[in-house]
């Protein structure tokens, strides 16, 4: 390229490219767990992974007609989508993400206060957790790469990732466990 502008390309330069990018530090997956901030940010996609798969693996346990509670599912689902996207930059990742799952702990909570024989107010309330749930566990995607290092980002995001698949399989044990032991 310096031949084609007619320049005399520096040597030392690259030289000094090669010293600098011996003595580059690597990054490895253990450097996320070095301080207690970035081992704390770590368990928060496994626990957003089990609340959410916790709500969504099987929305027909709550009884009723379990067609229509499915597509009712399967509709909120689509509409946090939405919500999401119109209020993410509105009203700010971290906002959203507390939130959504401040909102669906108050509302789960409020289950317990509710008879079993009010089942459509019970669907209704696991709805609204799942819809609140859903547009925080979707904020959280978004916001995760943002809580790390610029260093370690891409391992953290990753890391994060894998381990919410465990928090993901243990919400489908617990489910049925609690379906085995509401009989």
């Amino acid at each position: 390229m310096a031949e084609g502008n007619r320049r005399k390309f520096p040597l030392d330069l690259v030289q000094n490219l090669e010293t600098e990018s011996q003595k580059a530090k690597n990054y490895t997956i253990f450097d996320l767990f070095k301080t207690t901030r970035v081992r704390q940010r770590m368990l928060i996609m496994p626990n957003a992974a089990m609340c959410y798969y916790g709500l969504s693996m099987n929305p027909t346990l709550l009884g009723g007609d379990k067609y229509f509670t499915f597509i009712l599912a399967g509709f909120i689902e689509i509409s946090a989508i939405f919500i999401v996207l119109f209020l993410v930059d509105r009203v700010g990742r971290k906002i959203m993400v507390f939130s959504g799952f401040f909102l669906t702990a108050c509302v789960m909570s409020a289950t317990f206060f509710v008879s079993e024989n009010k089942k459509i107010v019970l669907i209704g309330m696991v709805i609204t957790g799942k819809l609140t749930t859903k547009a925080a566990y979707n904020t959280l995607y978004l916001y995760t790469p943002e809580l790390f290092p610029t260093l370690i980002r891409s391992t953290a995001v990753g890391l994060c990732s894998m381990v919410a698949r465990f928090g993901a399989t243990i919400a489908s044990f617990l489910a049925m466990w609690l379906d085995k032991k509401k009989r």
